[in-house]
């Protein structure tokens, strides 16, 4: 294959975090590497927009404290000093009702379901935090579990509203190893259960870190190009021979495609249409989004999970609860919606979206109203969760193809976690790794 200033040349397809730090572990591991975008800008749903003069993320972002890849790249690249942490609040609104949702001591206040029941909840939160071996919960829905483990009134008034507004007619087949690790990962924010619980963020947003990556690639002899979508993946002979890129066709000796599962899977050859239709079993829900800026805390709190039979939400996210510079003096609001694209809410335009929130904000906090309002945005994404059914195992991709030489890189490949900044990161790093490994063994052939 072709070389680039005597460096071996690989391709990157998608620029959100995935393919930054792919791109970027790969240089340092000593390849030419082109990345190719398809929007505008780079970033993905980790990317920003000038929000009324702030450059805002479209979507919220959070670091916990077992985060510890984005952390040691934030050291790398020269921005470790704009990795903030700070204690965070969950707040819970239950028919009509704030109650705190942070503290063991929090729990054991928390009135909505019987004293037992809180008692019982904190230790098996505890035991889930320490939880190593989660295998077997795959094999289990996460309904029946939460039902045993919690009781049937603990999984009613805390988890149902999450899986049935997230996950609507697959709510009851969610795994219990997705709920664990969500549980999991924010148990172990903090140093110990009487510790705060502690969250991170960059300044200037996760912004910071694509710049940052972004700098570090063209440093590296790669680039990166934005309106630039890949229309195919090249093979010849059993292996990827490079990338079809503008009509024109590029080569490369190794192709990793980081965009969306969905469309990774529409740019393989023919030859990988069994593979391709494997990679299509995986569903998705998509996402809408709102950003609120009000003239007002909303909830003081970071987290809010909301379980009210008036409104259509199961929680909301204020950022500024935890990066005060995001409310500029007021409050920075998320409120998602993840539904199936098919889903009316998904195809509701803006103002119907900020009028229905709007609704829902006046019942956590009366006086809110249109006249709070100093801006909003909606942002929209198909491909923003995989919905992790039972035995997602199974059908969880690989980073290795049939294709010798490429690679699949996709936050479905996180499972059991959720997507986050520091898993992604991970997957990227095990991605240039299984490139080197493989290219040391056909030396070793050779």
């Amino acid at each position: 294959m072709g070389s680039s200033g005597g460096k071996r040349r690989a391709a990157v397809v998608g620029g959100g975090i995935a393919g930054l730090a792919a791109a970027y572990y790969l240089g340092q591991a000593g390849w030419a590497v082109d990345l190719f975008e398809a929007e505008a800008e780079i970033g993905g749903l980790a990317s920003s927009f000038d929000f009324e003069g702030l450059l805002t993320e479209r979507y919220f972002h959070f670091i916990c404290l077992p985060d510890a890849e984005v952390a040691e790249l934030a050291k790398e690249l020269g921005i470790a000093e704009r990795l903030v942490w700070r204690p965070s609040r969950t707040t819970f609104f239950y028919e009509g009702r704030f109650h705190g949702f942070t503290s063991p001591l929090d729990l054991l206040r928390f009135s909505p379901i019987p004293f037992w029941a809180r008692i019982n909840v904190g230790l098996e939160t505890l035991k889930w935090s320490y939880l190593r071996d989660w295998e077997k919960l795959d094999q289990v829905p996460a309904r029946d579990w939460l039902i045993e483990r919690l009781g049937r009134e603990a999984y009613r008034v805390i988890w149902e509203p999450l899986l049935t507004f997230k996950f609507g007619q697959y709510h009851d087949r969610v795994s219990a190893a997705w709920i664990w690790h969500r549980v999991h990962r924010v148990a172990n924010s903090r140093k110990s259960p009487l510790h705060p619980q502690v969250m991170g963020y960059f300044e200037g947003g996760t912004e910071t870190l694509l710049r940052a990556l972004r700098e570090a690639i063209v440093r590296q002899a790669g680039s990166v190009s934005v309106r630039t979508p890949a229309e195919a993946v090249l093979a010849g002979g059993g292996r990827v021979r490079g990338l079809r890129v503008a009509g024109a066709e590029r080569e490369y000796e190794v192709v990793v495609l980081a965009a969306p599962l969905p469309q990774a899977a529409a740019l393989l050859p023919a030859e990988l249409g069994d593979y391709r239709r494997g990679l299509e079993q995986v569903r998705f829900l998509g996402v809408v989004c709102l950003l609120l800026w009000l003239d007002q805390e909303l909830t003081g709190n970071f987290w809010c999970n909301v379980h009210d039979s008036r409104l259509p939400l199961n929680g909301l996210i204020e950022m500024s609860a935890l990066n005060p510079a995001t409310g500029r003096g007021g409050s920075l609001i998320y409120v998602p919606y993840y539904l199936p694209v098919e889903a009316p809410r998904f195809g509701f335009s803006d103002q119907e979206i900020m009028a229905e929130a709007l609704q829902t904000l006046a019942v956590l906090k009366p006086g809110v109203d249109r006249g709070s309002v100093r801006a909003f945005r909606v942002f929209r994404s198909r491909f923003a969760q995989a919905i992790c059914t039972v035995g997602f195992r199974r059908v969880q991709p690989l980073h290795s193809t049939p294709l010798a030489g490429l690679y699949l890189l996709d936050s479905t490949q996180l499972y059991p976690s959720d997507r986050t900044l520091s898993g992604t990161i991970g997957l990227a790093q095990k991605v240039s790794q299984l490139v080197q490994e493989s290219l040391q063994a056909h030396s070793l052939q050779a």
